[in-house]
């Protein structure tokens, strides 16, 4: 219920203001304002994949850094997605606003109707890119867990401000005003936002409260000092990756024994990766780490987008009797306290704490 809910609230949402467009359009308006308005619909049912892919996708990925608790790479996220959507929406954007008269004839072919769909289709491409920023927030949030904040954002977007701006610029534009309420919802989706996130640093105290777009708890993280991230791509940095390990984990006091099993971890799975998961085809791979101090816990991050491998189910296929079968990634996984492997998004992810 609390992961779907967000979605949930977004269809009912969706349903109600769909009657409620209707019914302005059916007082305001003629029957081929409503024939219109189903353009529009299919305008939306179209592009909205582009804007939808991209916020399922932060979605994702927000969940996976959650879990490694990587407040670097959720700015880098958010930034990534931001810049990547208003590439894509805005060209989509331009080109919609000049072939909204073919598109509309692909569905109606009466003049008045074709005359409501077209100024209907551009208000869509007017409000893309705003609706492109509005759905990556929406999917953020959902994805580090603030399922009743994105409910109330998902409603918002969706119907209550939609319905609330046609209804004000009804006084003005008559029927038309349902789909210019589409490009006015968005902006003051954004502004939502703004003041969301006002509001939550606030409460959580924090000195910058406009800036901090990420609404994370203060101890997130590690302090930078407390983190190590690097990436590879060759066998040739294995080794010099395993002694930057090694000597993160002299600084930090850690004791020997652990200190040389991080060390032998990085050794062991890195190689291995780059073994068997790099020739698999001829597409360049590399391998990202990250390591963290937390308290008295070291939490040890590799991923890599080789081929599918889980090393825990690996060692499942071999019994006790073969005990020099995958003899260094059964000693890696012995070692470890807690051990995790997922794979989303076609990327292996492996976590080890000590």
């Amino acid at each position: 219920m609390k992961m779907g809910l967000p979605i949930a609230v977004c269809r009912v949402g969706y349903t109600v203001r769909a009657a409620f467009m209707n019914q302005i359009l059916a007082q305001l308006a003629s029957p081929a304002a409503i024939a219109g308005y189903a353009v529009y619909q299919q305008a939306d049912d179209i592009l909205c994949c582009l804007t939808i892919g991209i916020a399922n996708t932060v979605a994702v990925l927000a969940g996976i850094l959650l879990g490694e608790e990587d407040r670097p790479r959720m700015k880098t996220l958010l930034g990534t997605s931001v810049q990547a959507t208003l590439r894509i929406t805005l060209v989509v954007a331009v080109l919609m606003w000049f072939a909204a008269p073919a598109f509309a004839c692909l569905y109606i072919d009466d003049a008045e109707a074709l005359m409501y769909a077209v100024r209907a289709v551009r208000a869509y491409a007017v409000g893309m890119p705003l609706y492109g920023l509005s759905m990556i927030y929406y999917n953020y949030l959902q994805g580090i867990g603030r399922s009743r904040l994105s409910s109330i954002a998902g409603f918002l977007s969706e119907a209550g401000f939609l319905m609330l701006s046609a209804a004000v610029l009804s006084l003005w534009f008559g029927g038309d005003a349902v789909w210019y309420a589409f490009p006015v919802t968005q902006l003051l989706m954004l502004i939502f936002y703004r003041g969301l996130i006002a509001w939550e640093n606030r409460k959580a105290r924090r000195k910058a409260p406009l800036s901090d777009r990420l609404l994370l708890p203060a101890a997130f993280d590690a302090v930078p000092d407390d983190r190590m991230d690097a990436s590879i791509a060759s066998m040739d940095e294995v080794m010099g990756l395993s002694r930057a390990v090694w000597d993160f984990c002299g600084r930090h006091g850690c004791d020997a024994r652990r200190q040389y099993f991080l060390s032998l971890a990085v050794e062991e799975m890195a190689g291995n990766t780059i073994r068997h998961g790099f020739p698999h085809d001829r597409r360049p791979h590399s391998i990202d780490l990250s390591l963290v101090k937390k308290g008295d816990d070291y939490i040890l991050r590799l991923r890599d987008d080789c081929l599918i491998f889980d090393p825990m189910k690996q060692l499942t296929l071999f019994s006790d009797g073969e005990p020099a079968r995958h003899i260094g990634l059964r000693m890696t996984l012995q070692m470890a306290k807690e051990a995790n492997y997922t794979c989303i998004l076609k990327l292996n992810n492996l976590v080890l704490k000590t």
